[in-house]
């Protein structure tokens, strides 16, 4: 007579589990894909066409070069949208908005979203809200990125971050941004709002303006890391950081 104990079947069934997690494991990584983006000879010339086609856990690759486009939407989809970098670790991709809207506006794309941005110089966006990023309802991550040179007219200049929307910041220069309103604009370079959550972390924000909050402005709960706040401009309140009706705020080894 043959018979099984139930450390045996406790064995058996940690074996299965291990090859079923294996396995999904294996059609996750199978089912990614890279798609590429550049003036010619890629799979794409336009970024908006490769992020319709792409899927959750794509990642798209730009070139180098100057791309004009505004109003970009990840739809819903965990993408990664990634830029191409010099021989010297500078930046070599950029989109311009040209003064069209937002750079990228995540106000349509869907409740969940957590696309992240990668080695871009984010530029020429102007919009109400977020003229580099919009961020709504959606959980968006900047990394090594220069947003630069954006304008909003009621707050947001480079990001805006609103509703139930967060946004992680890391490794960045957000500069030269600008929010308009000369009564009641807010965060010249970030406006965190409402319930948003912001993370900024190892960033350079500078040379930024607004009504109040000319680097970064809050109104949700923000962390603030290891960041240069300087040479930020407000002329209502708060050159460096402007904190509202915020939850949380904490700031730490940082200079403002």
């Amino acid at each position: 007579m043959c018979c099984v104990h139930n450390s045996d079947k406790e064995s058996n069934l940690k074996q299965t589990s291990l090859i079923l997690m294996a396995s999904l494991v294996m059609v996750g990584t199978a089912s990614a894909a890279t798609r590429t983006v550049c003036s010619g000879g890629c799979d794409y010339s336009n970024i908006q066409d490769a992020i319709n086609a792409s899927s959750s856990g794509d990642t798209i690759t730009i070139s180098a070069g100057t791309y004009s486009e505004h109003g970009l939407q990840t739809l819903g989809k965990n993408v990664t949208i990634e830029g191409t970098l010099n021989s010297d670790g500078s930046l070599a991709t950029t989109i311009d908005g040209e003064g069209a809207g937002s750079v990228f506006d995540l106000r349509v794309s869907g409740g969940g979203a957590r696309p992240v941005f990668k080695n871009l110089v984010i530029t020429g966006g102007s919009a109400d809200y977020g003229g580099g990023i919009y961020c709504k309802d959606a959980t968006v991550r900047v990394i090594g990125c220069e947003i630069d040179g954006n304008t909003s007219i009621k707050g947001g200049g480079g990001i805006y971050c609103g509703k139930d929307g967060s946004v992680l910041i890391r490794d960045c220069t957000v500069s030269n941004n600008s929010a308009t309103d000369s009564s009641n604009a807010h965060g010249g370079g970030v406006w965190c709002d409402q319930l948003g959550v912001t993370t900024i972390a190892l960033c350079t924000v500078q040379g930024n303006t607004a009504y109040s909050g000319g680097g970064v402005s809050c109104n949700g709960s923000v962390s603030i890391s290891s960041c240069d706040i300087s040479s930020n401009v407000a002329t209502g309140g708060g050159g460096g950081i402007s904190v509202g009706s915020a939850y949380i705020v904490i700031v730490y080894d940082c200079d403002i």
